[in-house]
């Protein structure tokens, strides 16, 4: 069975160092869950502080013999060990990097759209209306981590400008655009 505890290195920001966030991607944890394990983690595994006061693992600390990652697997410390069976902890970890505000046949929905050749603007503007996301940004970044995450291609940001979209998509951002003005209203 592949082993699913880690995750490949992100990008780093310095060689030989692993910050929070790196760490916390590579376990698949959050940040304050990582946090929260300085309580139990044995004090060579604690992290160290730069100039800024932030925290870092070395790489020792992180992928030795006797470190966080062995700690890890030595404390059954896998994603949702309390709630899924060793054999389903793939699934669980992808579940886990879904957006949770968008239902499965959404994002068969954007898929298809990818397919089809639509922009980041359309697929978000005719997907927004959809979802609970109370700002449309947080769709746009929920979509984007979660291709990201999955290595899969999401289009990229563009400049459309209102004359050359569709009339269909025209109209549906004047109704969007008018259901936010309400909204705006509502909330003063």
């Amino acid at each position: 069975m592949k082993d699913t505890t880690t995750d490949p290195l992100p990008n780093r920001r310095e060689t030989g160092r692993l910050y929070i966030g790196e760490l916390a991607y590579i376990v698949h944890r959050t940040i304050g869950c990582i946090r929260r394990w300085e309580a139990d983690l044995p004090e060579k595994l604690l992290p160290k502080r730069n100039h800024n006061g932030w925290r870092y693992w070395t790489d020792r600390q992180v992928f030795g013999k006797n470190g966080i990652i062995a700690w890890m697997k030595k404390n059954d410390m896998r994603p949702g060990n309390n709630v899924s069976d060793p054999k389903n902890e793939r699934t669980h970890i992808d579940n886990l990097h879904t957006p949770k505000l968008l239902k499965k046949n959404d994002l068969r929905d954007v898929e298809q759209m990818i397919r089809e050749g639509c922009s980041r603007t359309e697929i978000i503007i005719m997907m927004y209306p959809r979802t609970t996301y109370t700002k449309i940004e947080g769709l746009e970044a929920a979509l984007v981590k979660h291709y990201k995450y999955h290595d899969k291609y999401f289009p990229p940001k563009s400049k459309v400008k209102r004359e050359d979209m569709s009339p269909v998509l025209k109209k549906e951002i004047e109704r969007l655009e008018k259901k936010i003005k309400k909204l705006h209203v509502k909330g003063k």
